[in-house]
């Protein structure tokens, strides 16, 4: 119940351009993750996109494209595979079919 809270008040922060604070709230919604690999992937897509847009003051464009990349490269790297190998694969997976479809 507190995540779906929290995701709500990331998602209004988002909307009003908090980006400093929404980053706050995804590490609170990652600290509540009780699974292992979840703990380690929540967010990262959020916080990537929320330091680029911090990073270059804007949503999208080149600029946004290569600082969304550099931040989600950074936060992806470091993970230990053997914790989130069946996570990475599945979402892989999905994107994949989503794609098709």
């Amino acid at each position: 119940m507190l995540r779906t809270l929290l995701a709500a008040k990331l998602n209004l922060q988002e909307l009003a351009a908090q980006y400093p604070e929404a980053l706050s709230t995804v590490d609170a919604i990652r600290a509540l993750q009780e699974k292992p690999a979840r703990k380690l992937l929540s967010g990262l897509v959020a916080r990537a996109m929320l330091q680029a847009k911090i990073d270059t003051g804007g949503t999208s464009g080149p600029a946004f494209e290569q600082a969304f990349s550099r931040h989600y490269r950074d936060e992806v790297e470091p993970l230990p595979w053997d914790v989130v190998q069946d996570s990475i694969k599945a979402t892989y997976a999905d994107a994949r079919l989503s794609s098709v479809l």
